[in-house]
C-alpha cells in the first residue's frame, strides 16, 4: 500500500487465545484468525450502529463479491475516472455497492486496507496448557452440578452437557505488526482496537471464554523508528469525515450508543433490537479455570430456563449454540450468540456475558 503505516500492537492474554487447526493444535498464532476476528467485530459494529443493514446480508453472510460486479461495470474506467488514490478507490468501491466492512477488510476481488506483516511471541509465554485447564467440563442438566475429566459420565449420557477445552493454546504476550492505510488508522483502526479490548474476542473458542486480550502498547513506525502512541484509545468511530457516500455524523457513535447493559440474564436473549448487550460484574474469581466454570454454569441455567419458558428448540440453538446439525442440510451448526465475557478490573478477573443476539435478524 502506497500511503500506509506500520503499527505494532503489544498484547497480553487475559484469557488464553486459540488460533489452532482442525485437529485442535495451536503451535503458533495465525494471522488469518486474528484478521477474521477484527473483521467480524467490525461487521458487528457496523450493523449495530446502522452502517450496514439486513439488505447488505444474504443468509447471514455479508454480500461482498466484487468479481460478480465486474461484468456490469467497467472497473478500469471507474478507477481512471475516480483516481487511484485512497479516496478514488474507495469511491469506486462504494459505487459498486461494496459495503464498508468489505472495503476496509477486503472481499473477493479486493485486498484489505489492513494487513498483518508479523506476529511475534515475546517474554514469558507458552504454547500448551500452562493454566492446567481440564480436557472437558460436564454439567448435570437437572441441577447444574459440575464434574471434570475422568469424573464425567459416559459420553452417551443425555442427562449431562459437555464443554471441551482446547488441548493447546497461547498464554502470555505477543506483538502484531500491521500495515495499514494511513487514512483509516485514527477513524477506524484505533477505535476498533479500543472496542476489541473492551468487548471483542480474538481467535476461536469464544464459547469457553478464550480470546480476551489486554493491549499493553501501540507503536507507529516513523522514519524507521518505533514511536509509542498514547492517544490510540478512542471510544468513537469517526467515519463521516472519511466515507462521505453513506456515513453521516449521526452514525459516528460512541460505543455506548449501541451497547446496552443487561439487567439480568434473560435480557441477553433479546433478538429484536440491533443492540450489543453486556451483563457484567456477575462473577469474580482468582483464575481463568474458576471463572469459566461459573460462567458455563450460569449460561446452562439460562439455556434451561429458556427451554422451560419458550420451548423453541430452533431459537434456543441459535441463541445458545449447538453442535447438532439441524434437519435441513443447507443449514450449519449454530454458534453461540451469548458469549462468556472475562475482563480485568482492579487486577482481578471478572466475568459476565456479551450478547450479539441482535444479529439473528440477519438469518431468516
Amino acid at each position: 500500500m502506497k500511503d500506509s503505516k506500520k503499527i505494532k500492537v503489544t498484547v497480553k492474554t487475559i484469557t488464553p487465545i486459540w488460533t489452532g487447526d482442525a485437529w485442535g493444535d495451536n503451535s503458533d498464532i495465525r494471522s488469518s484468525s486474528l484478521m477474521g476476528s477484527l473483521r467480524f467485530w467490525f461487521e458487528v459494529v457496523c450493523y449495530f450502529s446502522g452502517i450496514t443493514t439486513e439488505e447488505d446480508y444474504e443468509n447471514g453472510k455479508l454480500k461482498a463479491e466484487l468479481k460478480e460486479k465486474l461484468s456490469n461495470k467497467n472497473l478500469q474506467n471507474l478507477f481512471i475516472e475516480n483516481g487511484a488514490n485512497f479516496e478514488g478507490i474507495d469511491k469506486t468501491l462504494a459505487e459498486m455497492k461494496i459495503t464498508l466492512p468489505a472495503r476496509v477488510f477486503g472481499c473477493t476481488g479486493w485486498k484489505s486496507w489492513v494487513r498483518i506483516k508479523k506476529i511475534e511471541p515475546i517474554g514469558d509465554h507458552c504454547f500448551g496448557n500452562r493454566l492446567n485447564l481440564p480436557k472437558k467440563i460436564c454439567l448435570l442438566r437437572r441441577d447444574q452440578s459440575i464434574k471434570i475429566d475422568n469424573d464425567c459420565p459416559n459420553s452417551s449420557n443425555d442427562n449431562w452437557s459437555v464443554w471441551y477445552f482446547k488441548k493447546t493454546y497461547f498464554s502470555g504476550k505477543f506483538t502484531v505488526t500491521f500495515e495499514i492505510e494511513d487514512k483509516i488508522i485514527k477513524p477506524i483502526f484505533y477505535p476498533l482496537l479500543t472496542f476489541m479490548e473492551k468487548y471483542g474476542f480474538w481467535g476461536g473458542g469464544w464459547n469457553i471464554g478464550h480470546g480476551r486480550l489486554r493491549i499493553k502498547k501501540v507503536e507507529e513506525k516513523e522514519n524507521n523508528t518505533w514511536q509509542e502512541r498514547n492517544d490510540w484509545r478512542k471510544e468513537k468511530f469517526e467515519l463521516s469525515t472519511l466515507f462521505k457516500d453513506k456515513i453521516t455524523k449521526h452514525e459516528d457513535k460512541k460505543f455506548c450508543d449501541f451497547i446496552q447493559n443487561a439487567s439480568d440474564f434473560s435480557e441477553l436473549e433479546n433478538k429484536t433490537k440491533r443492540v450489543l448487550y453486556k451483563l457484567e460484574n456477575q462473577i469474580t474469581e482468582k483464575d481463568f479455570s474458576g471463572i469459566i466454570k461459573e460462567l458455563i454454569r450460569t449460561k446452562a441455567m439460562g439455556r434451561k430456563n429458556h427451554k422451560d419458558n419458550i420451548r423453541n428448540d430452533e431459537l434456543r440453538h441459535r441463541l445458545f449454540g449447538t453442535t447438532k446439525y439441524p434437519p435441513r442440510k443447507e443449514e450449519l451448526p449454530q454458534g453461540t450468540k451469548i458469549i462468556p465475557w472475562i475482563y480485568e478490573e482492579n487486577n482481578q478477573l471478572k466475568g459476565g456475558f456479551i450478547s450479539i443476539a441482535g444479529i439473528l435478524n440477519l438469518r431468516r
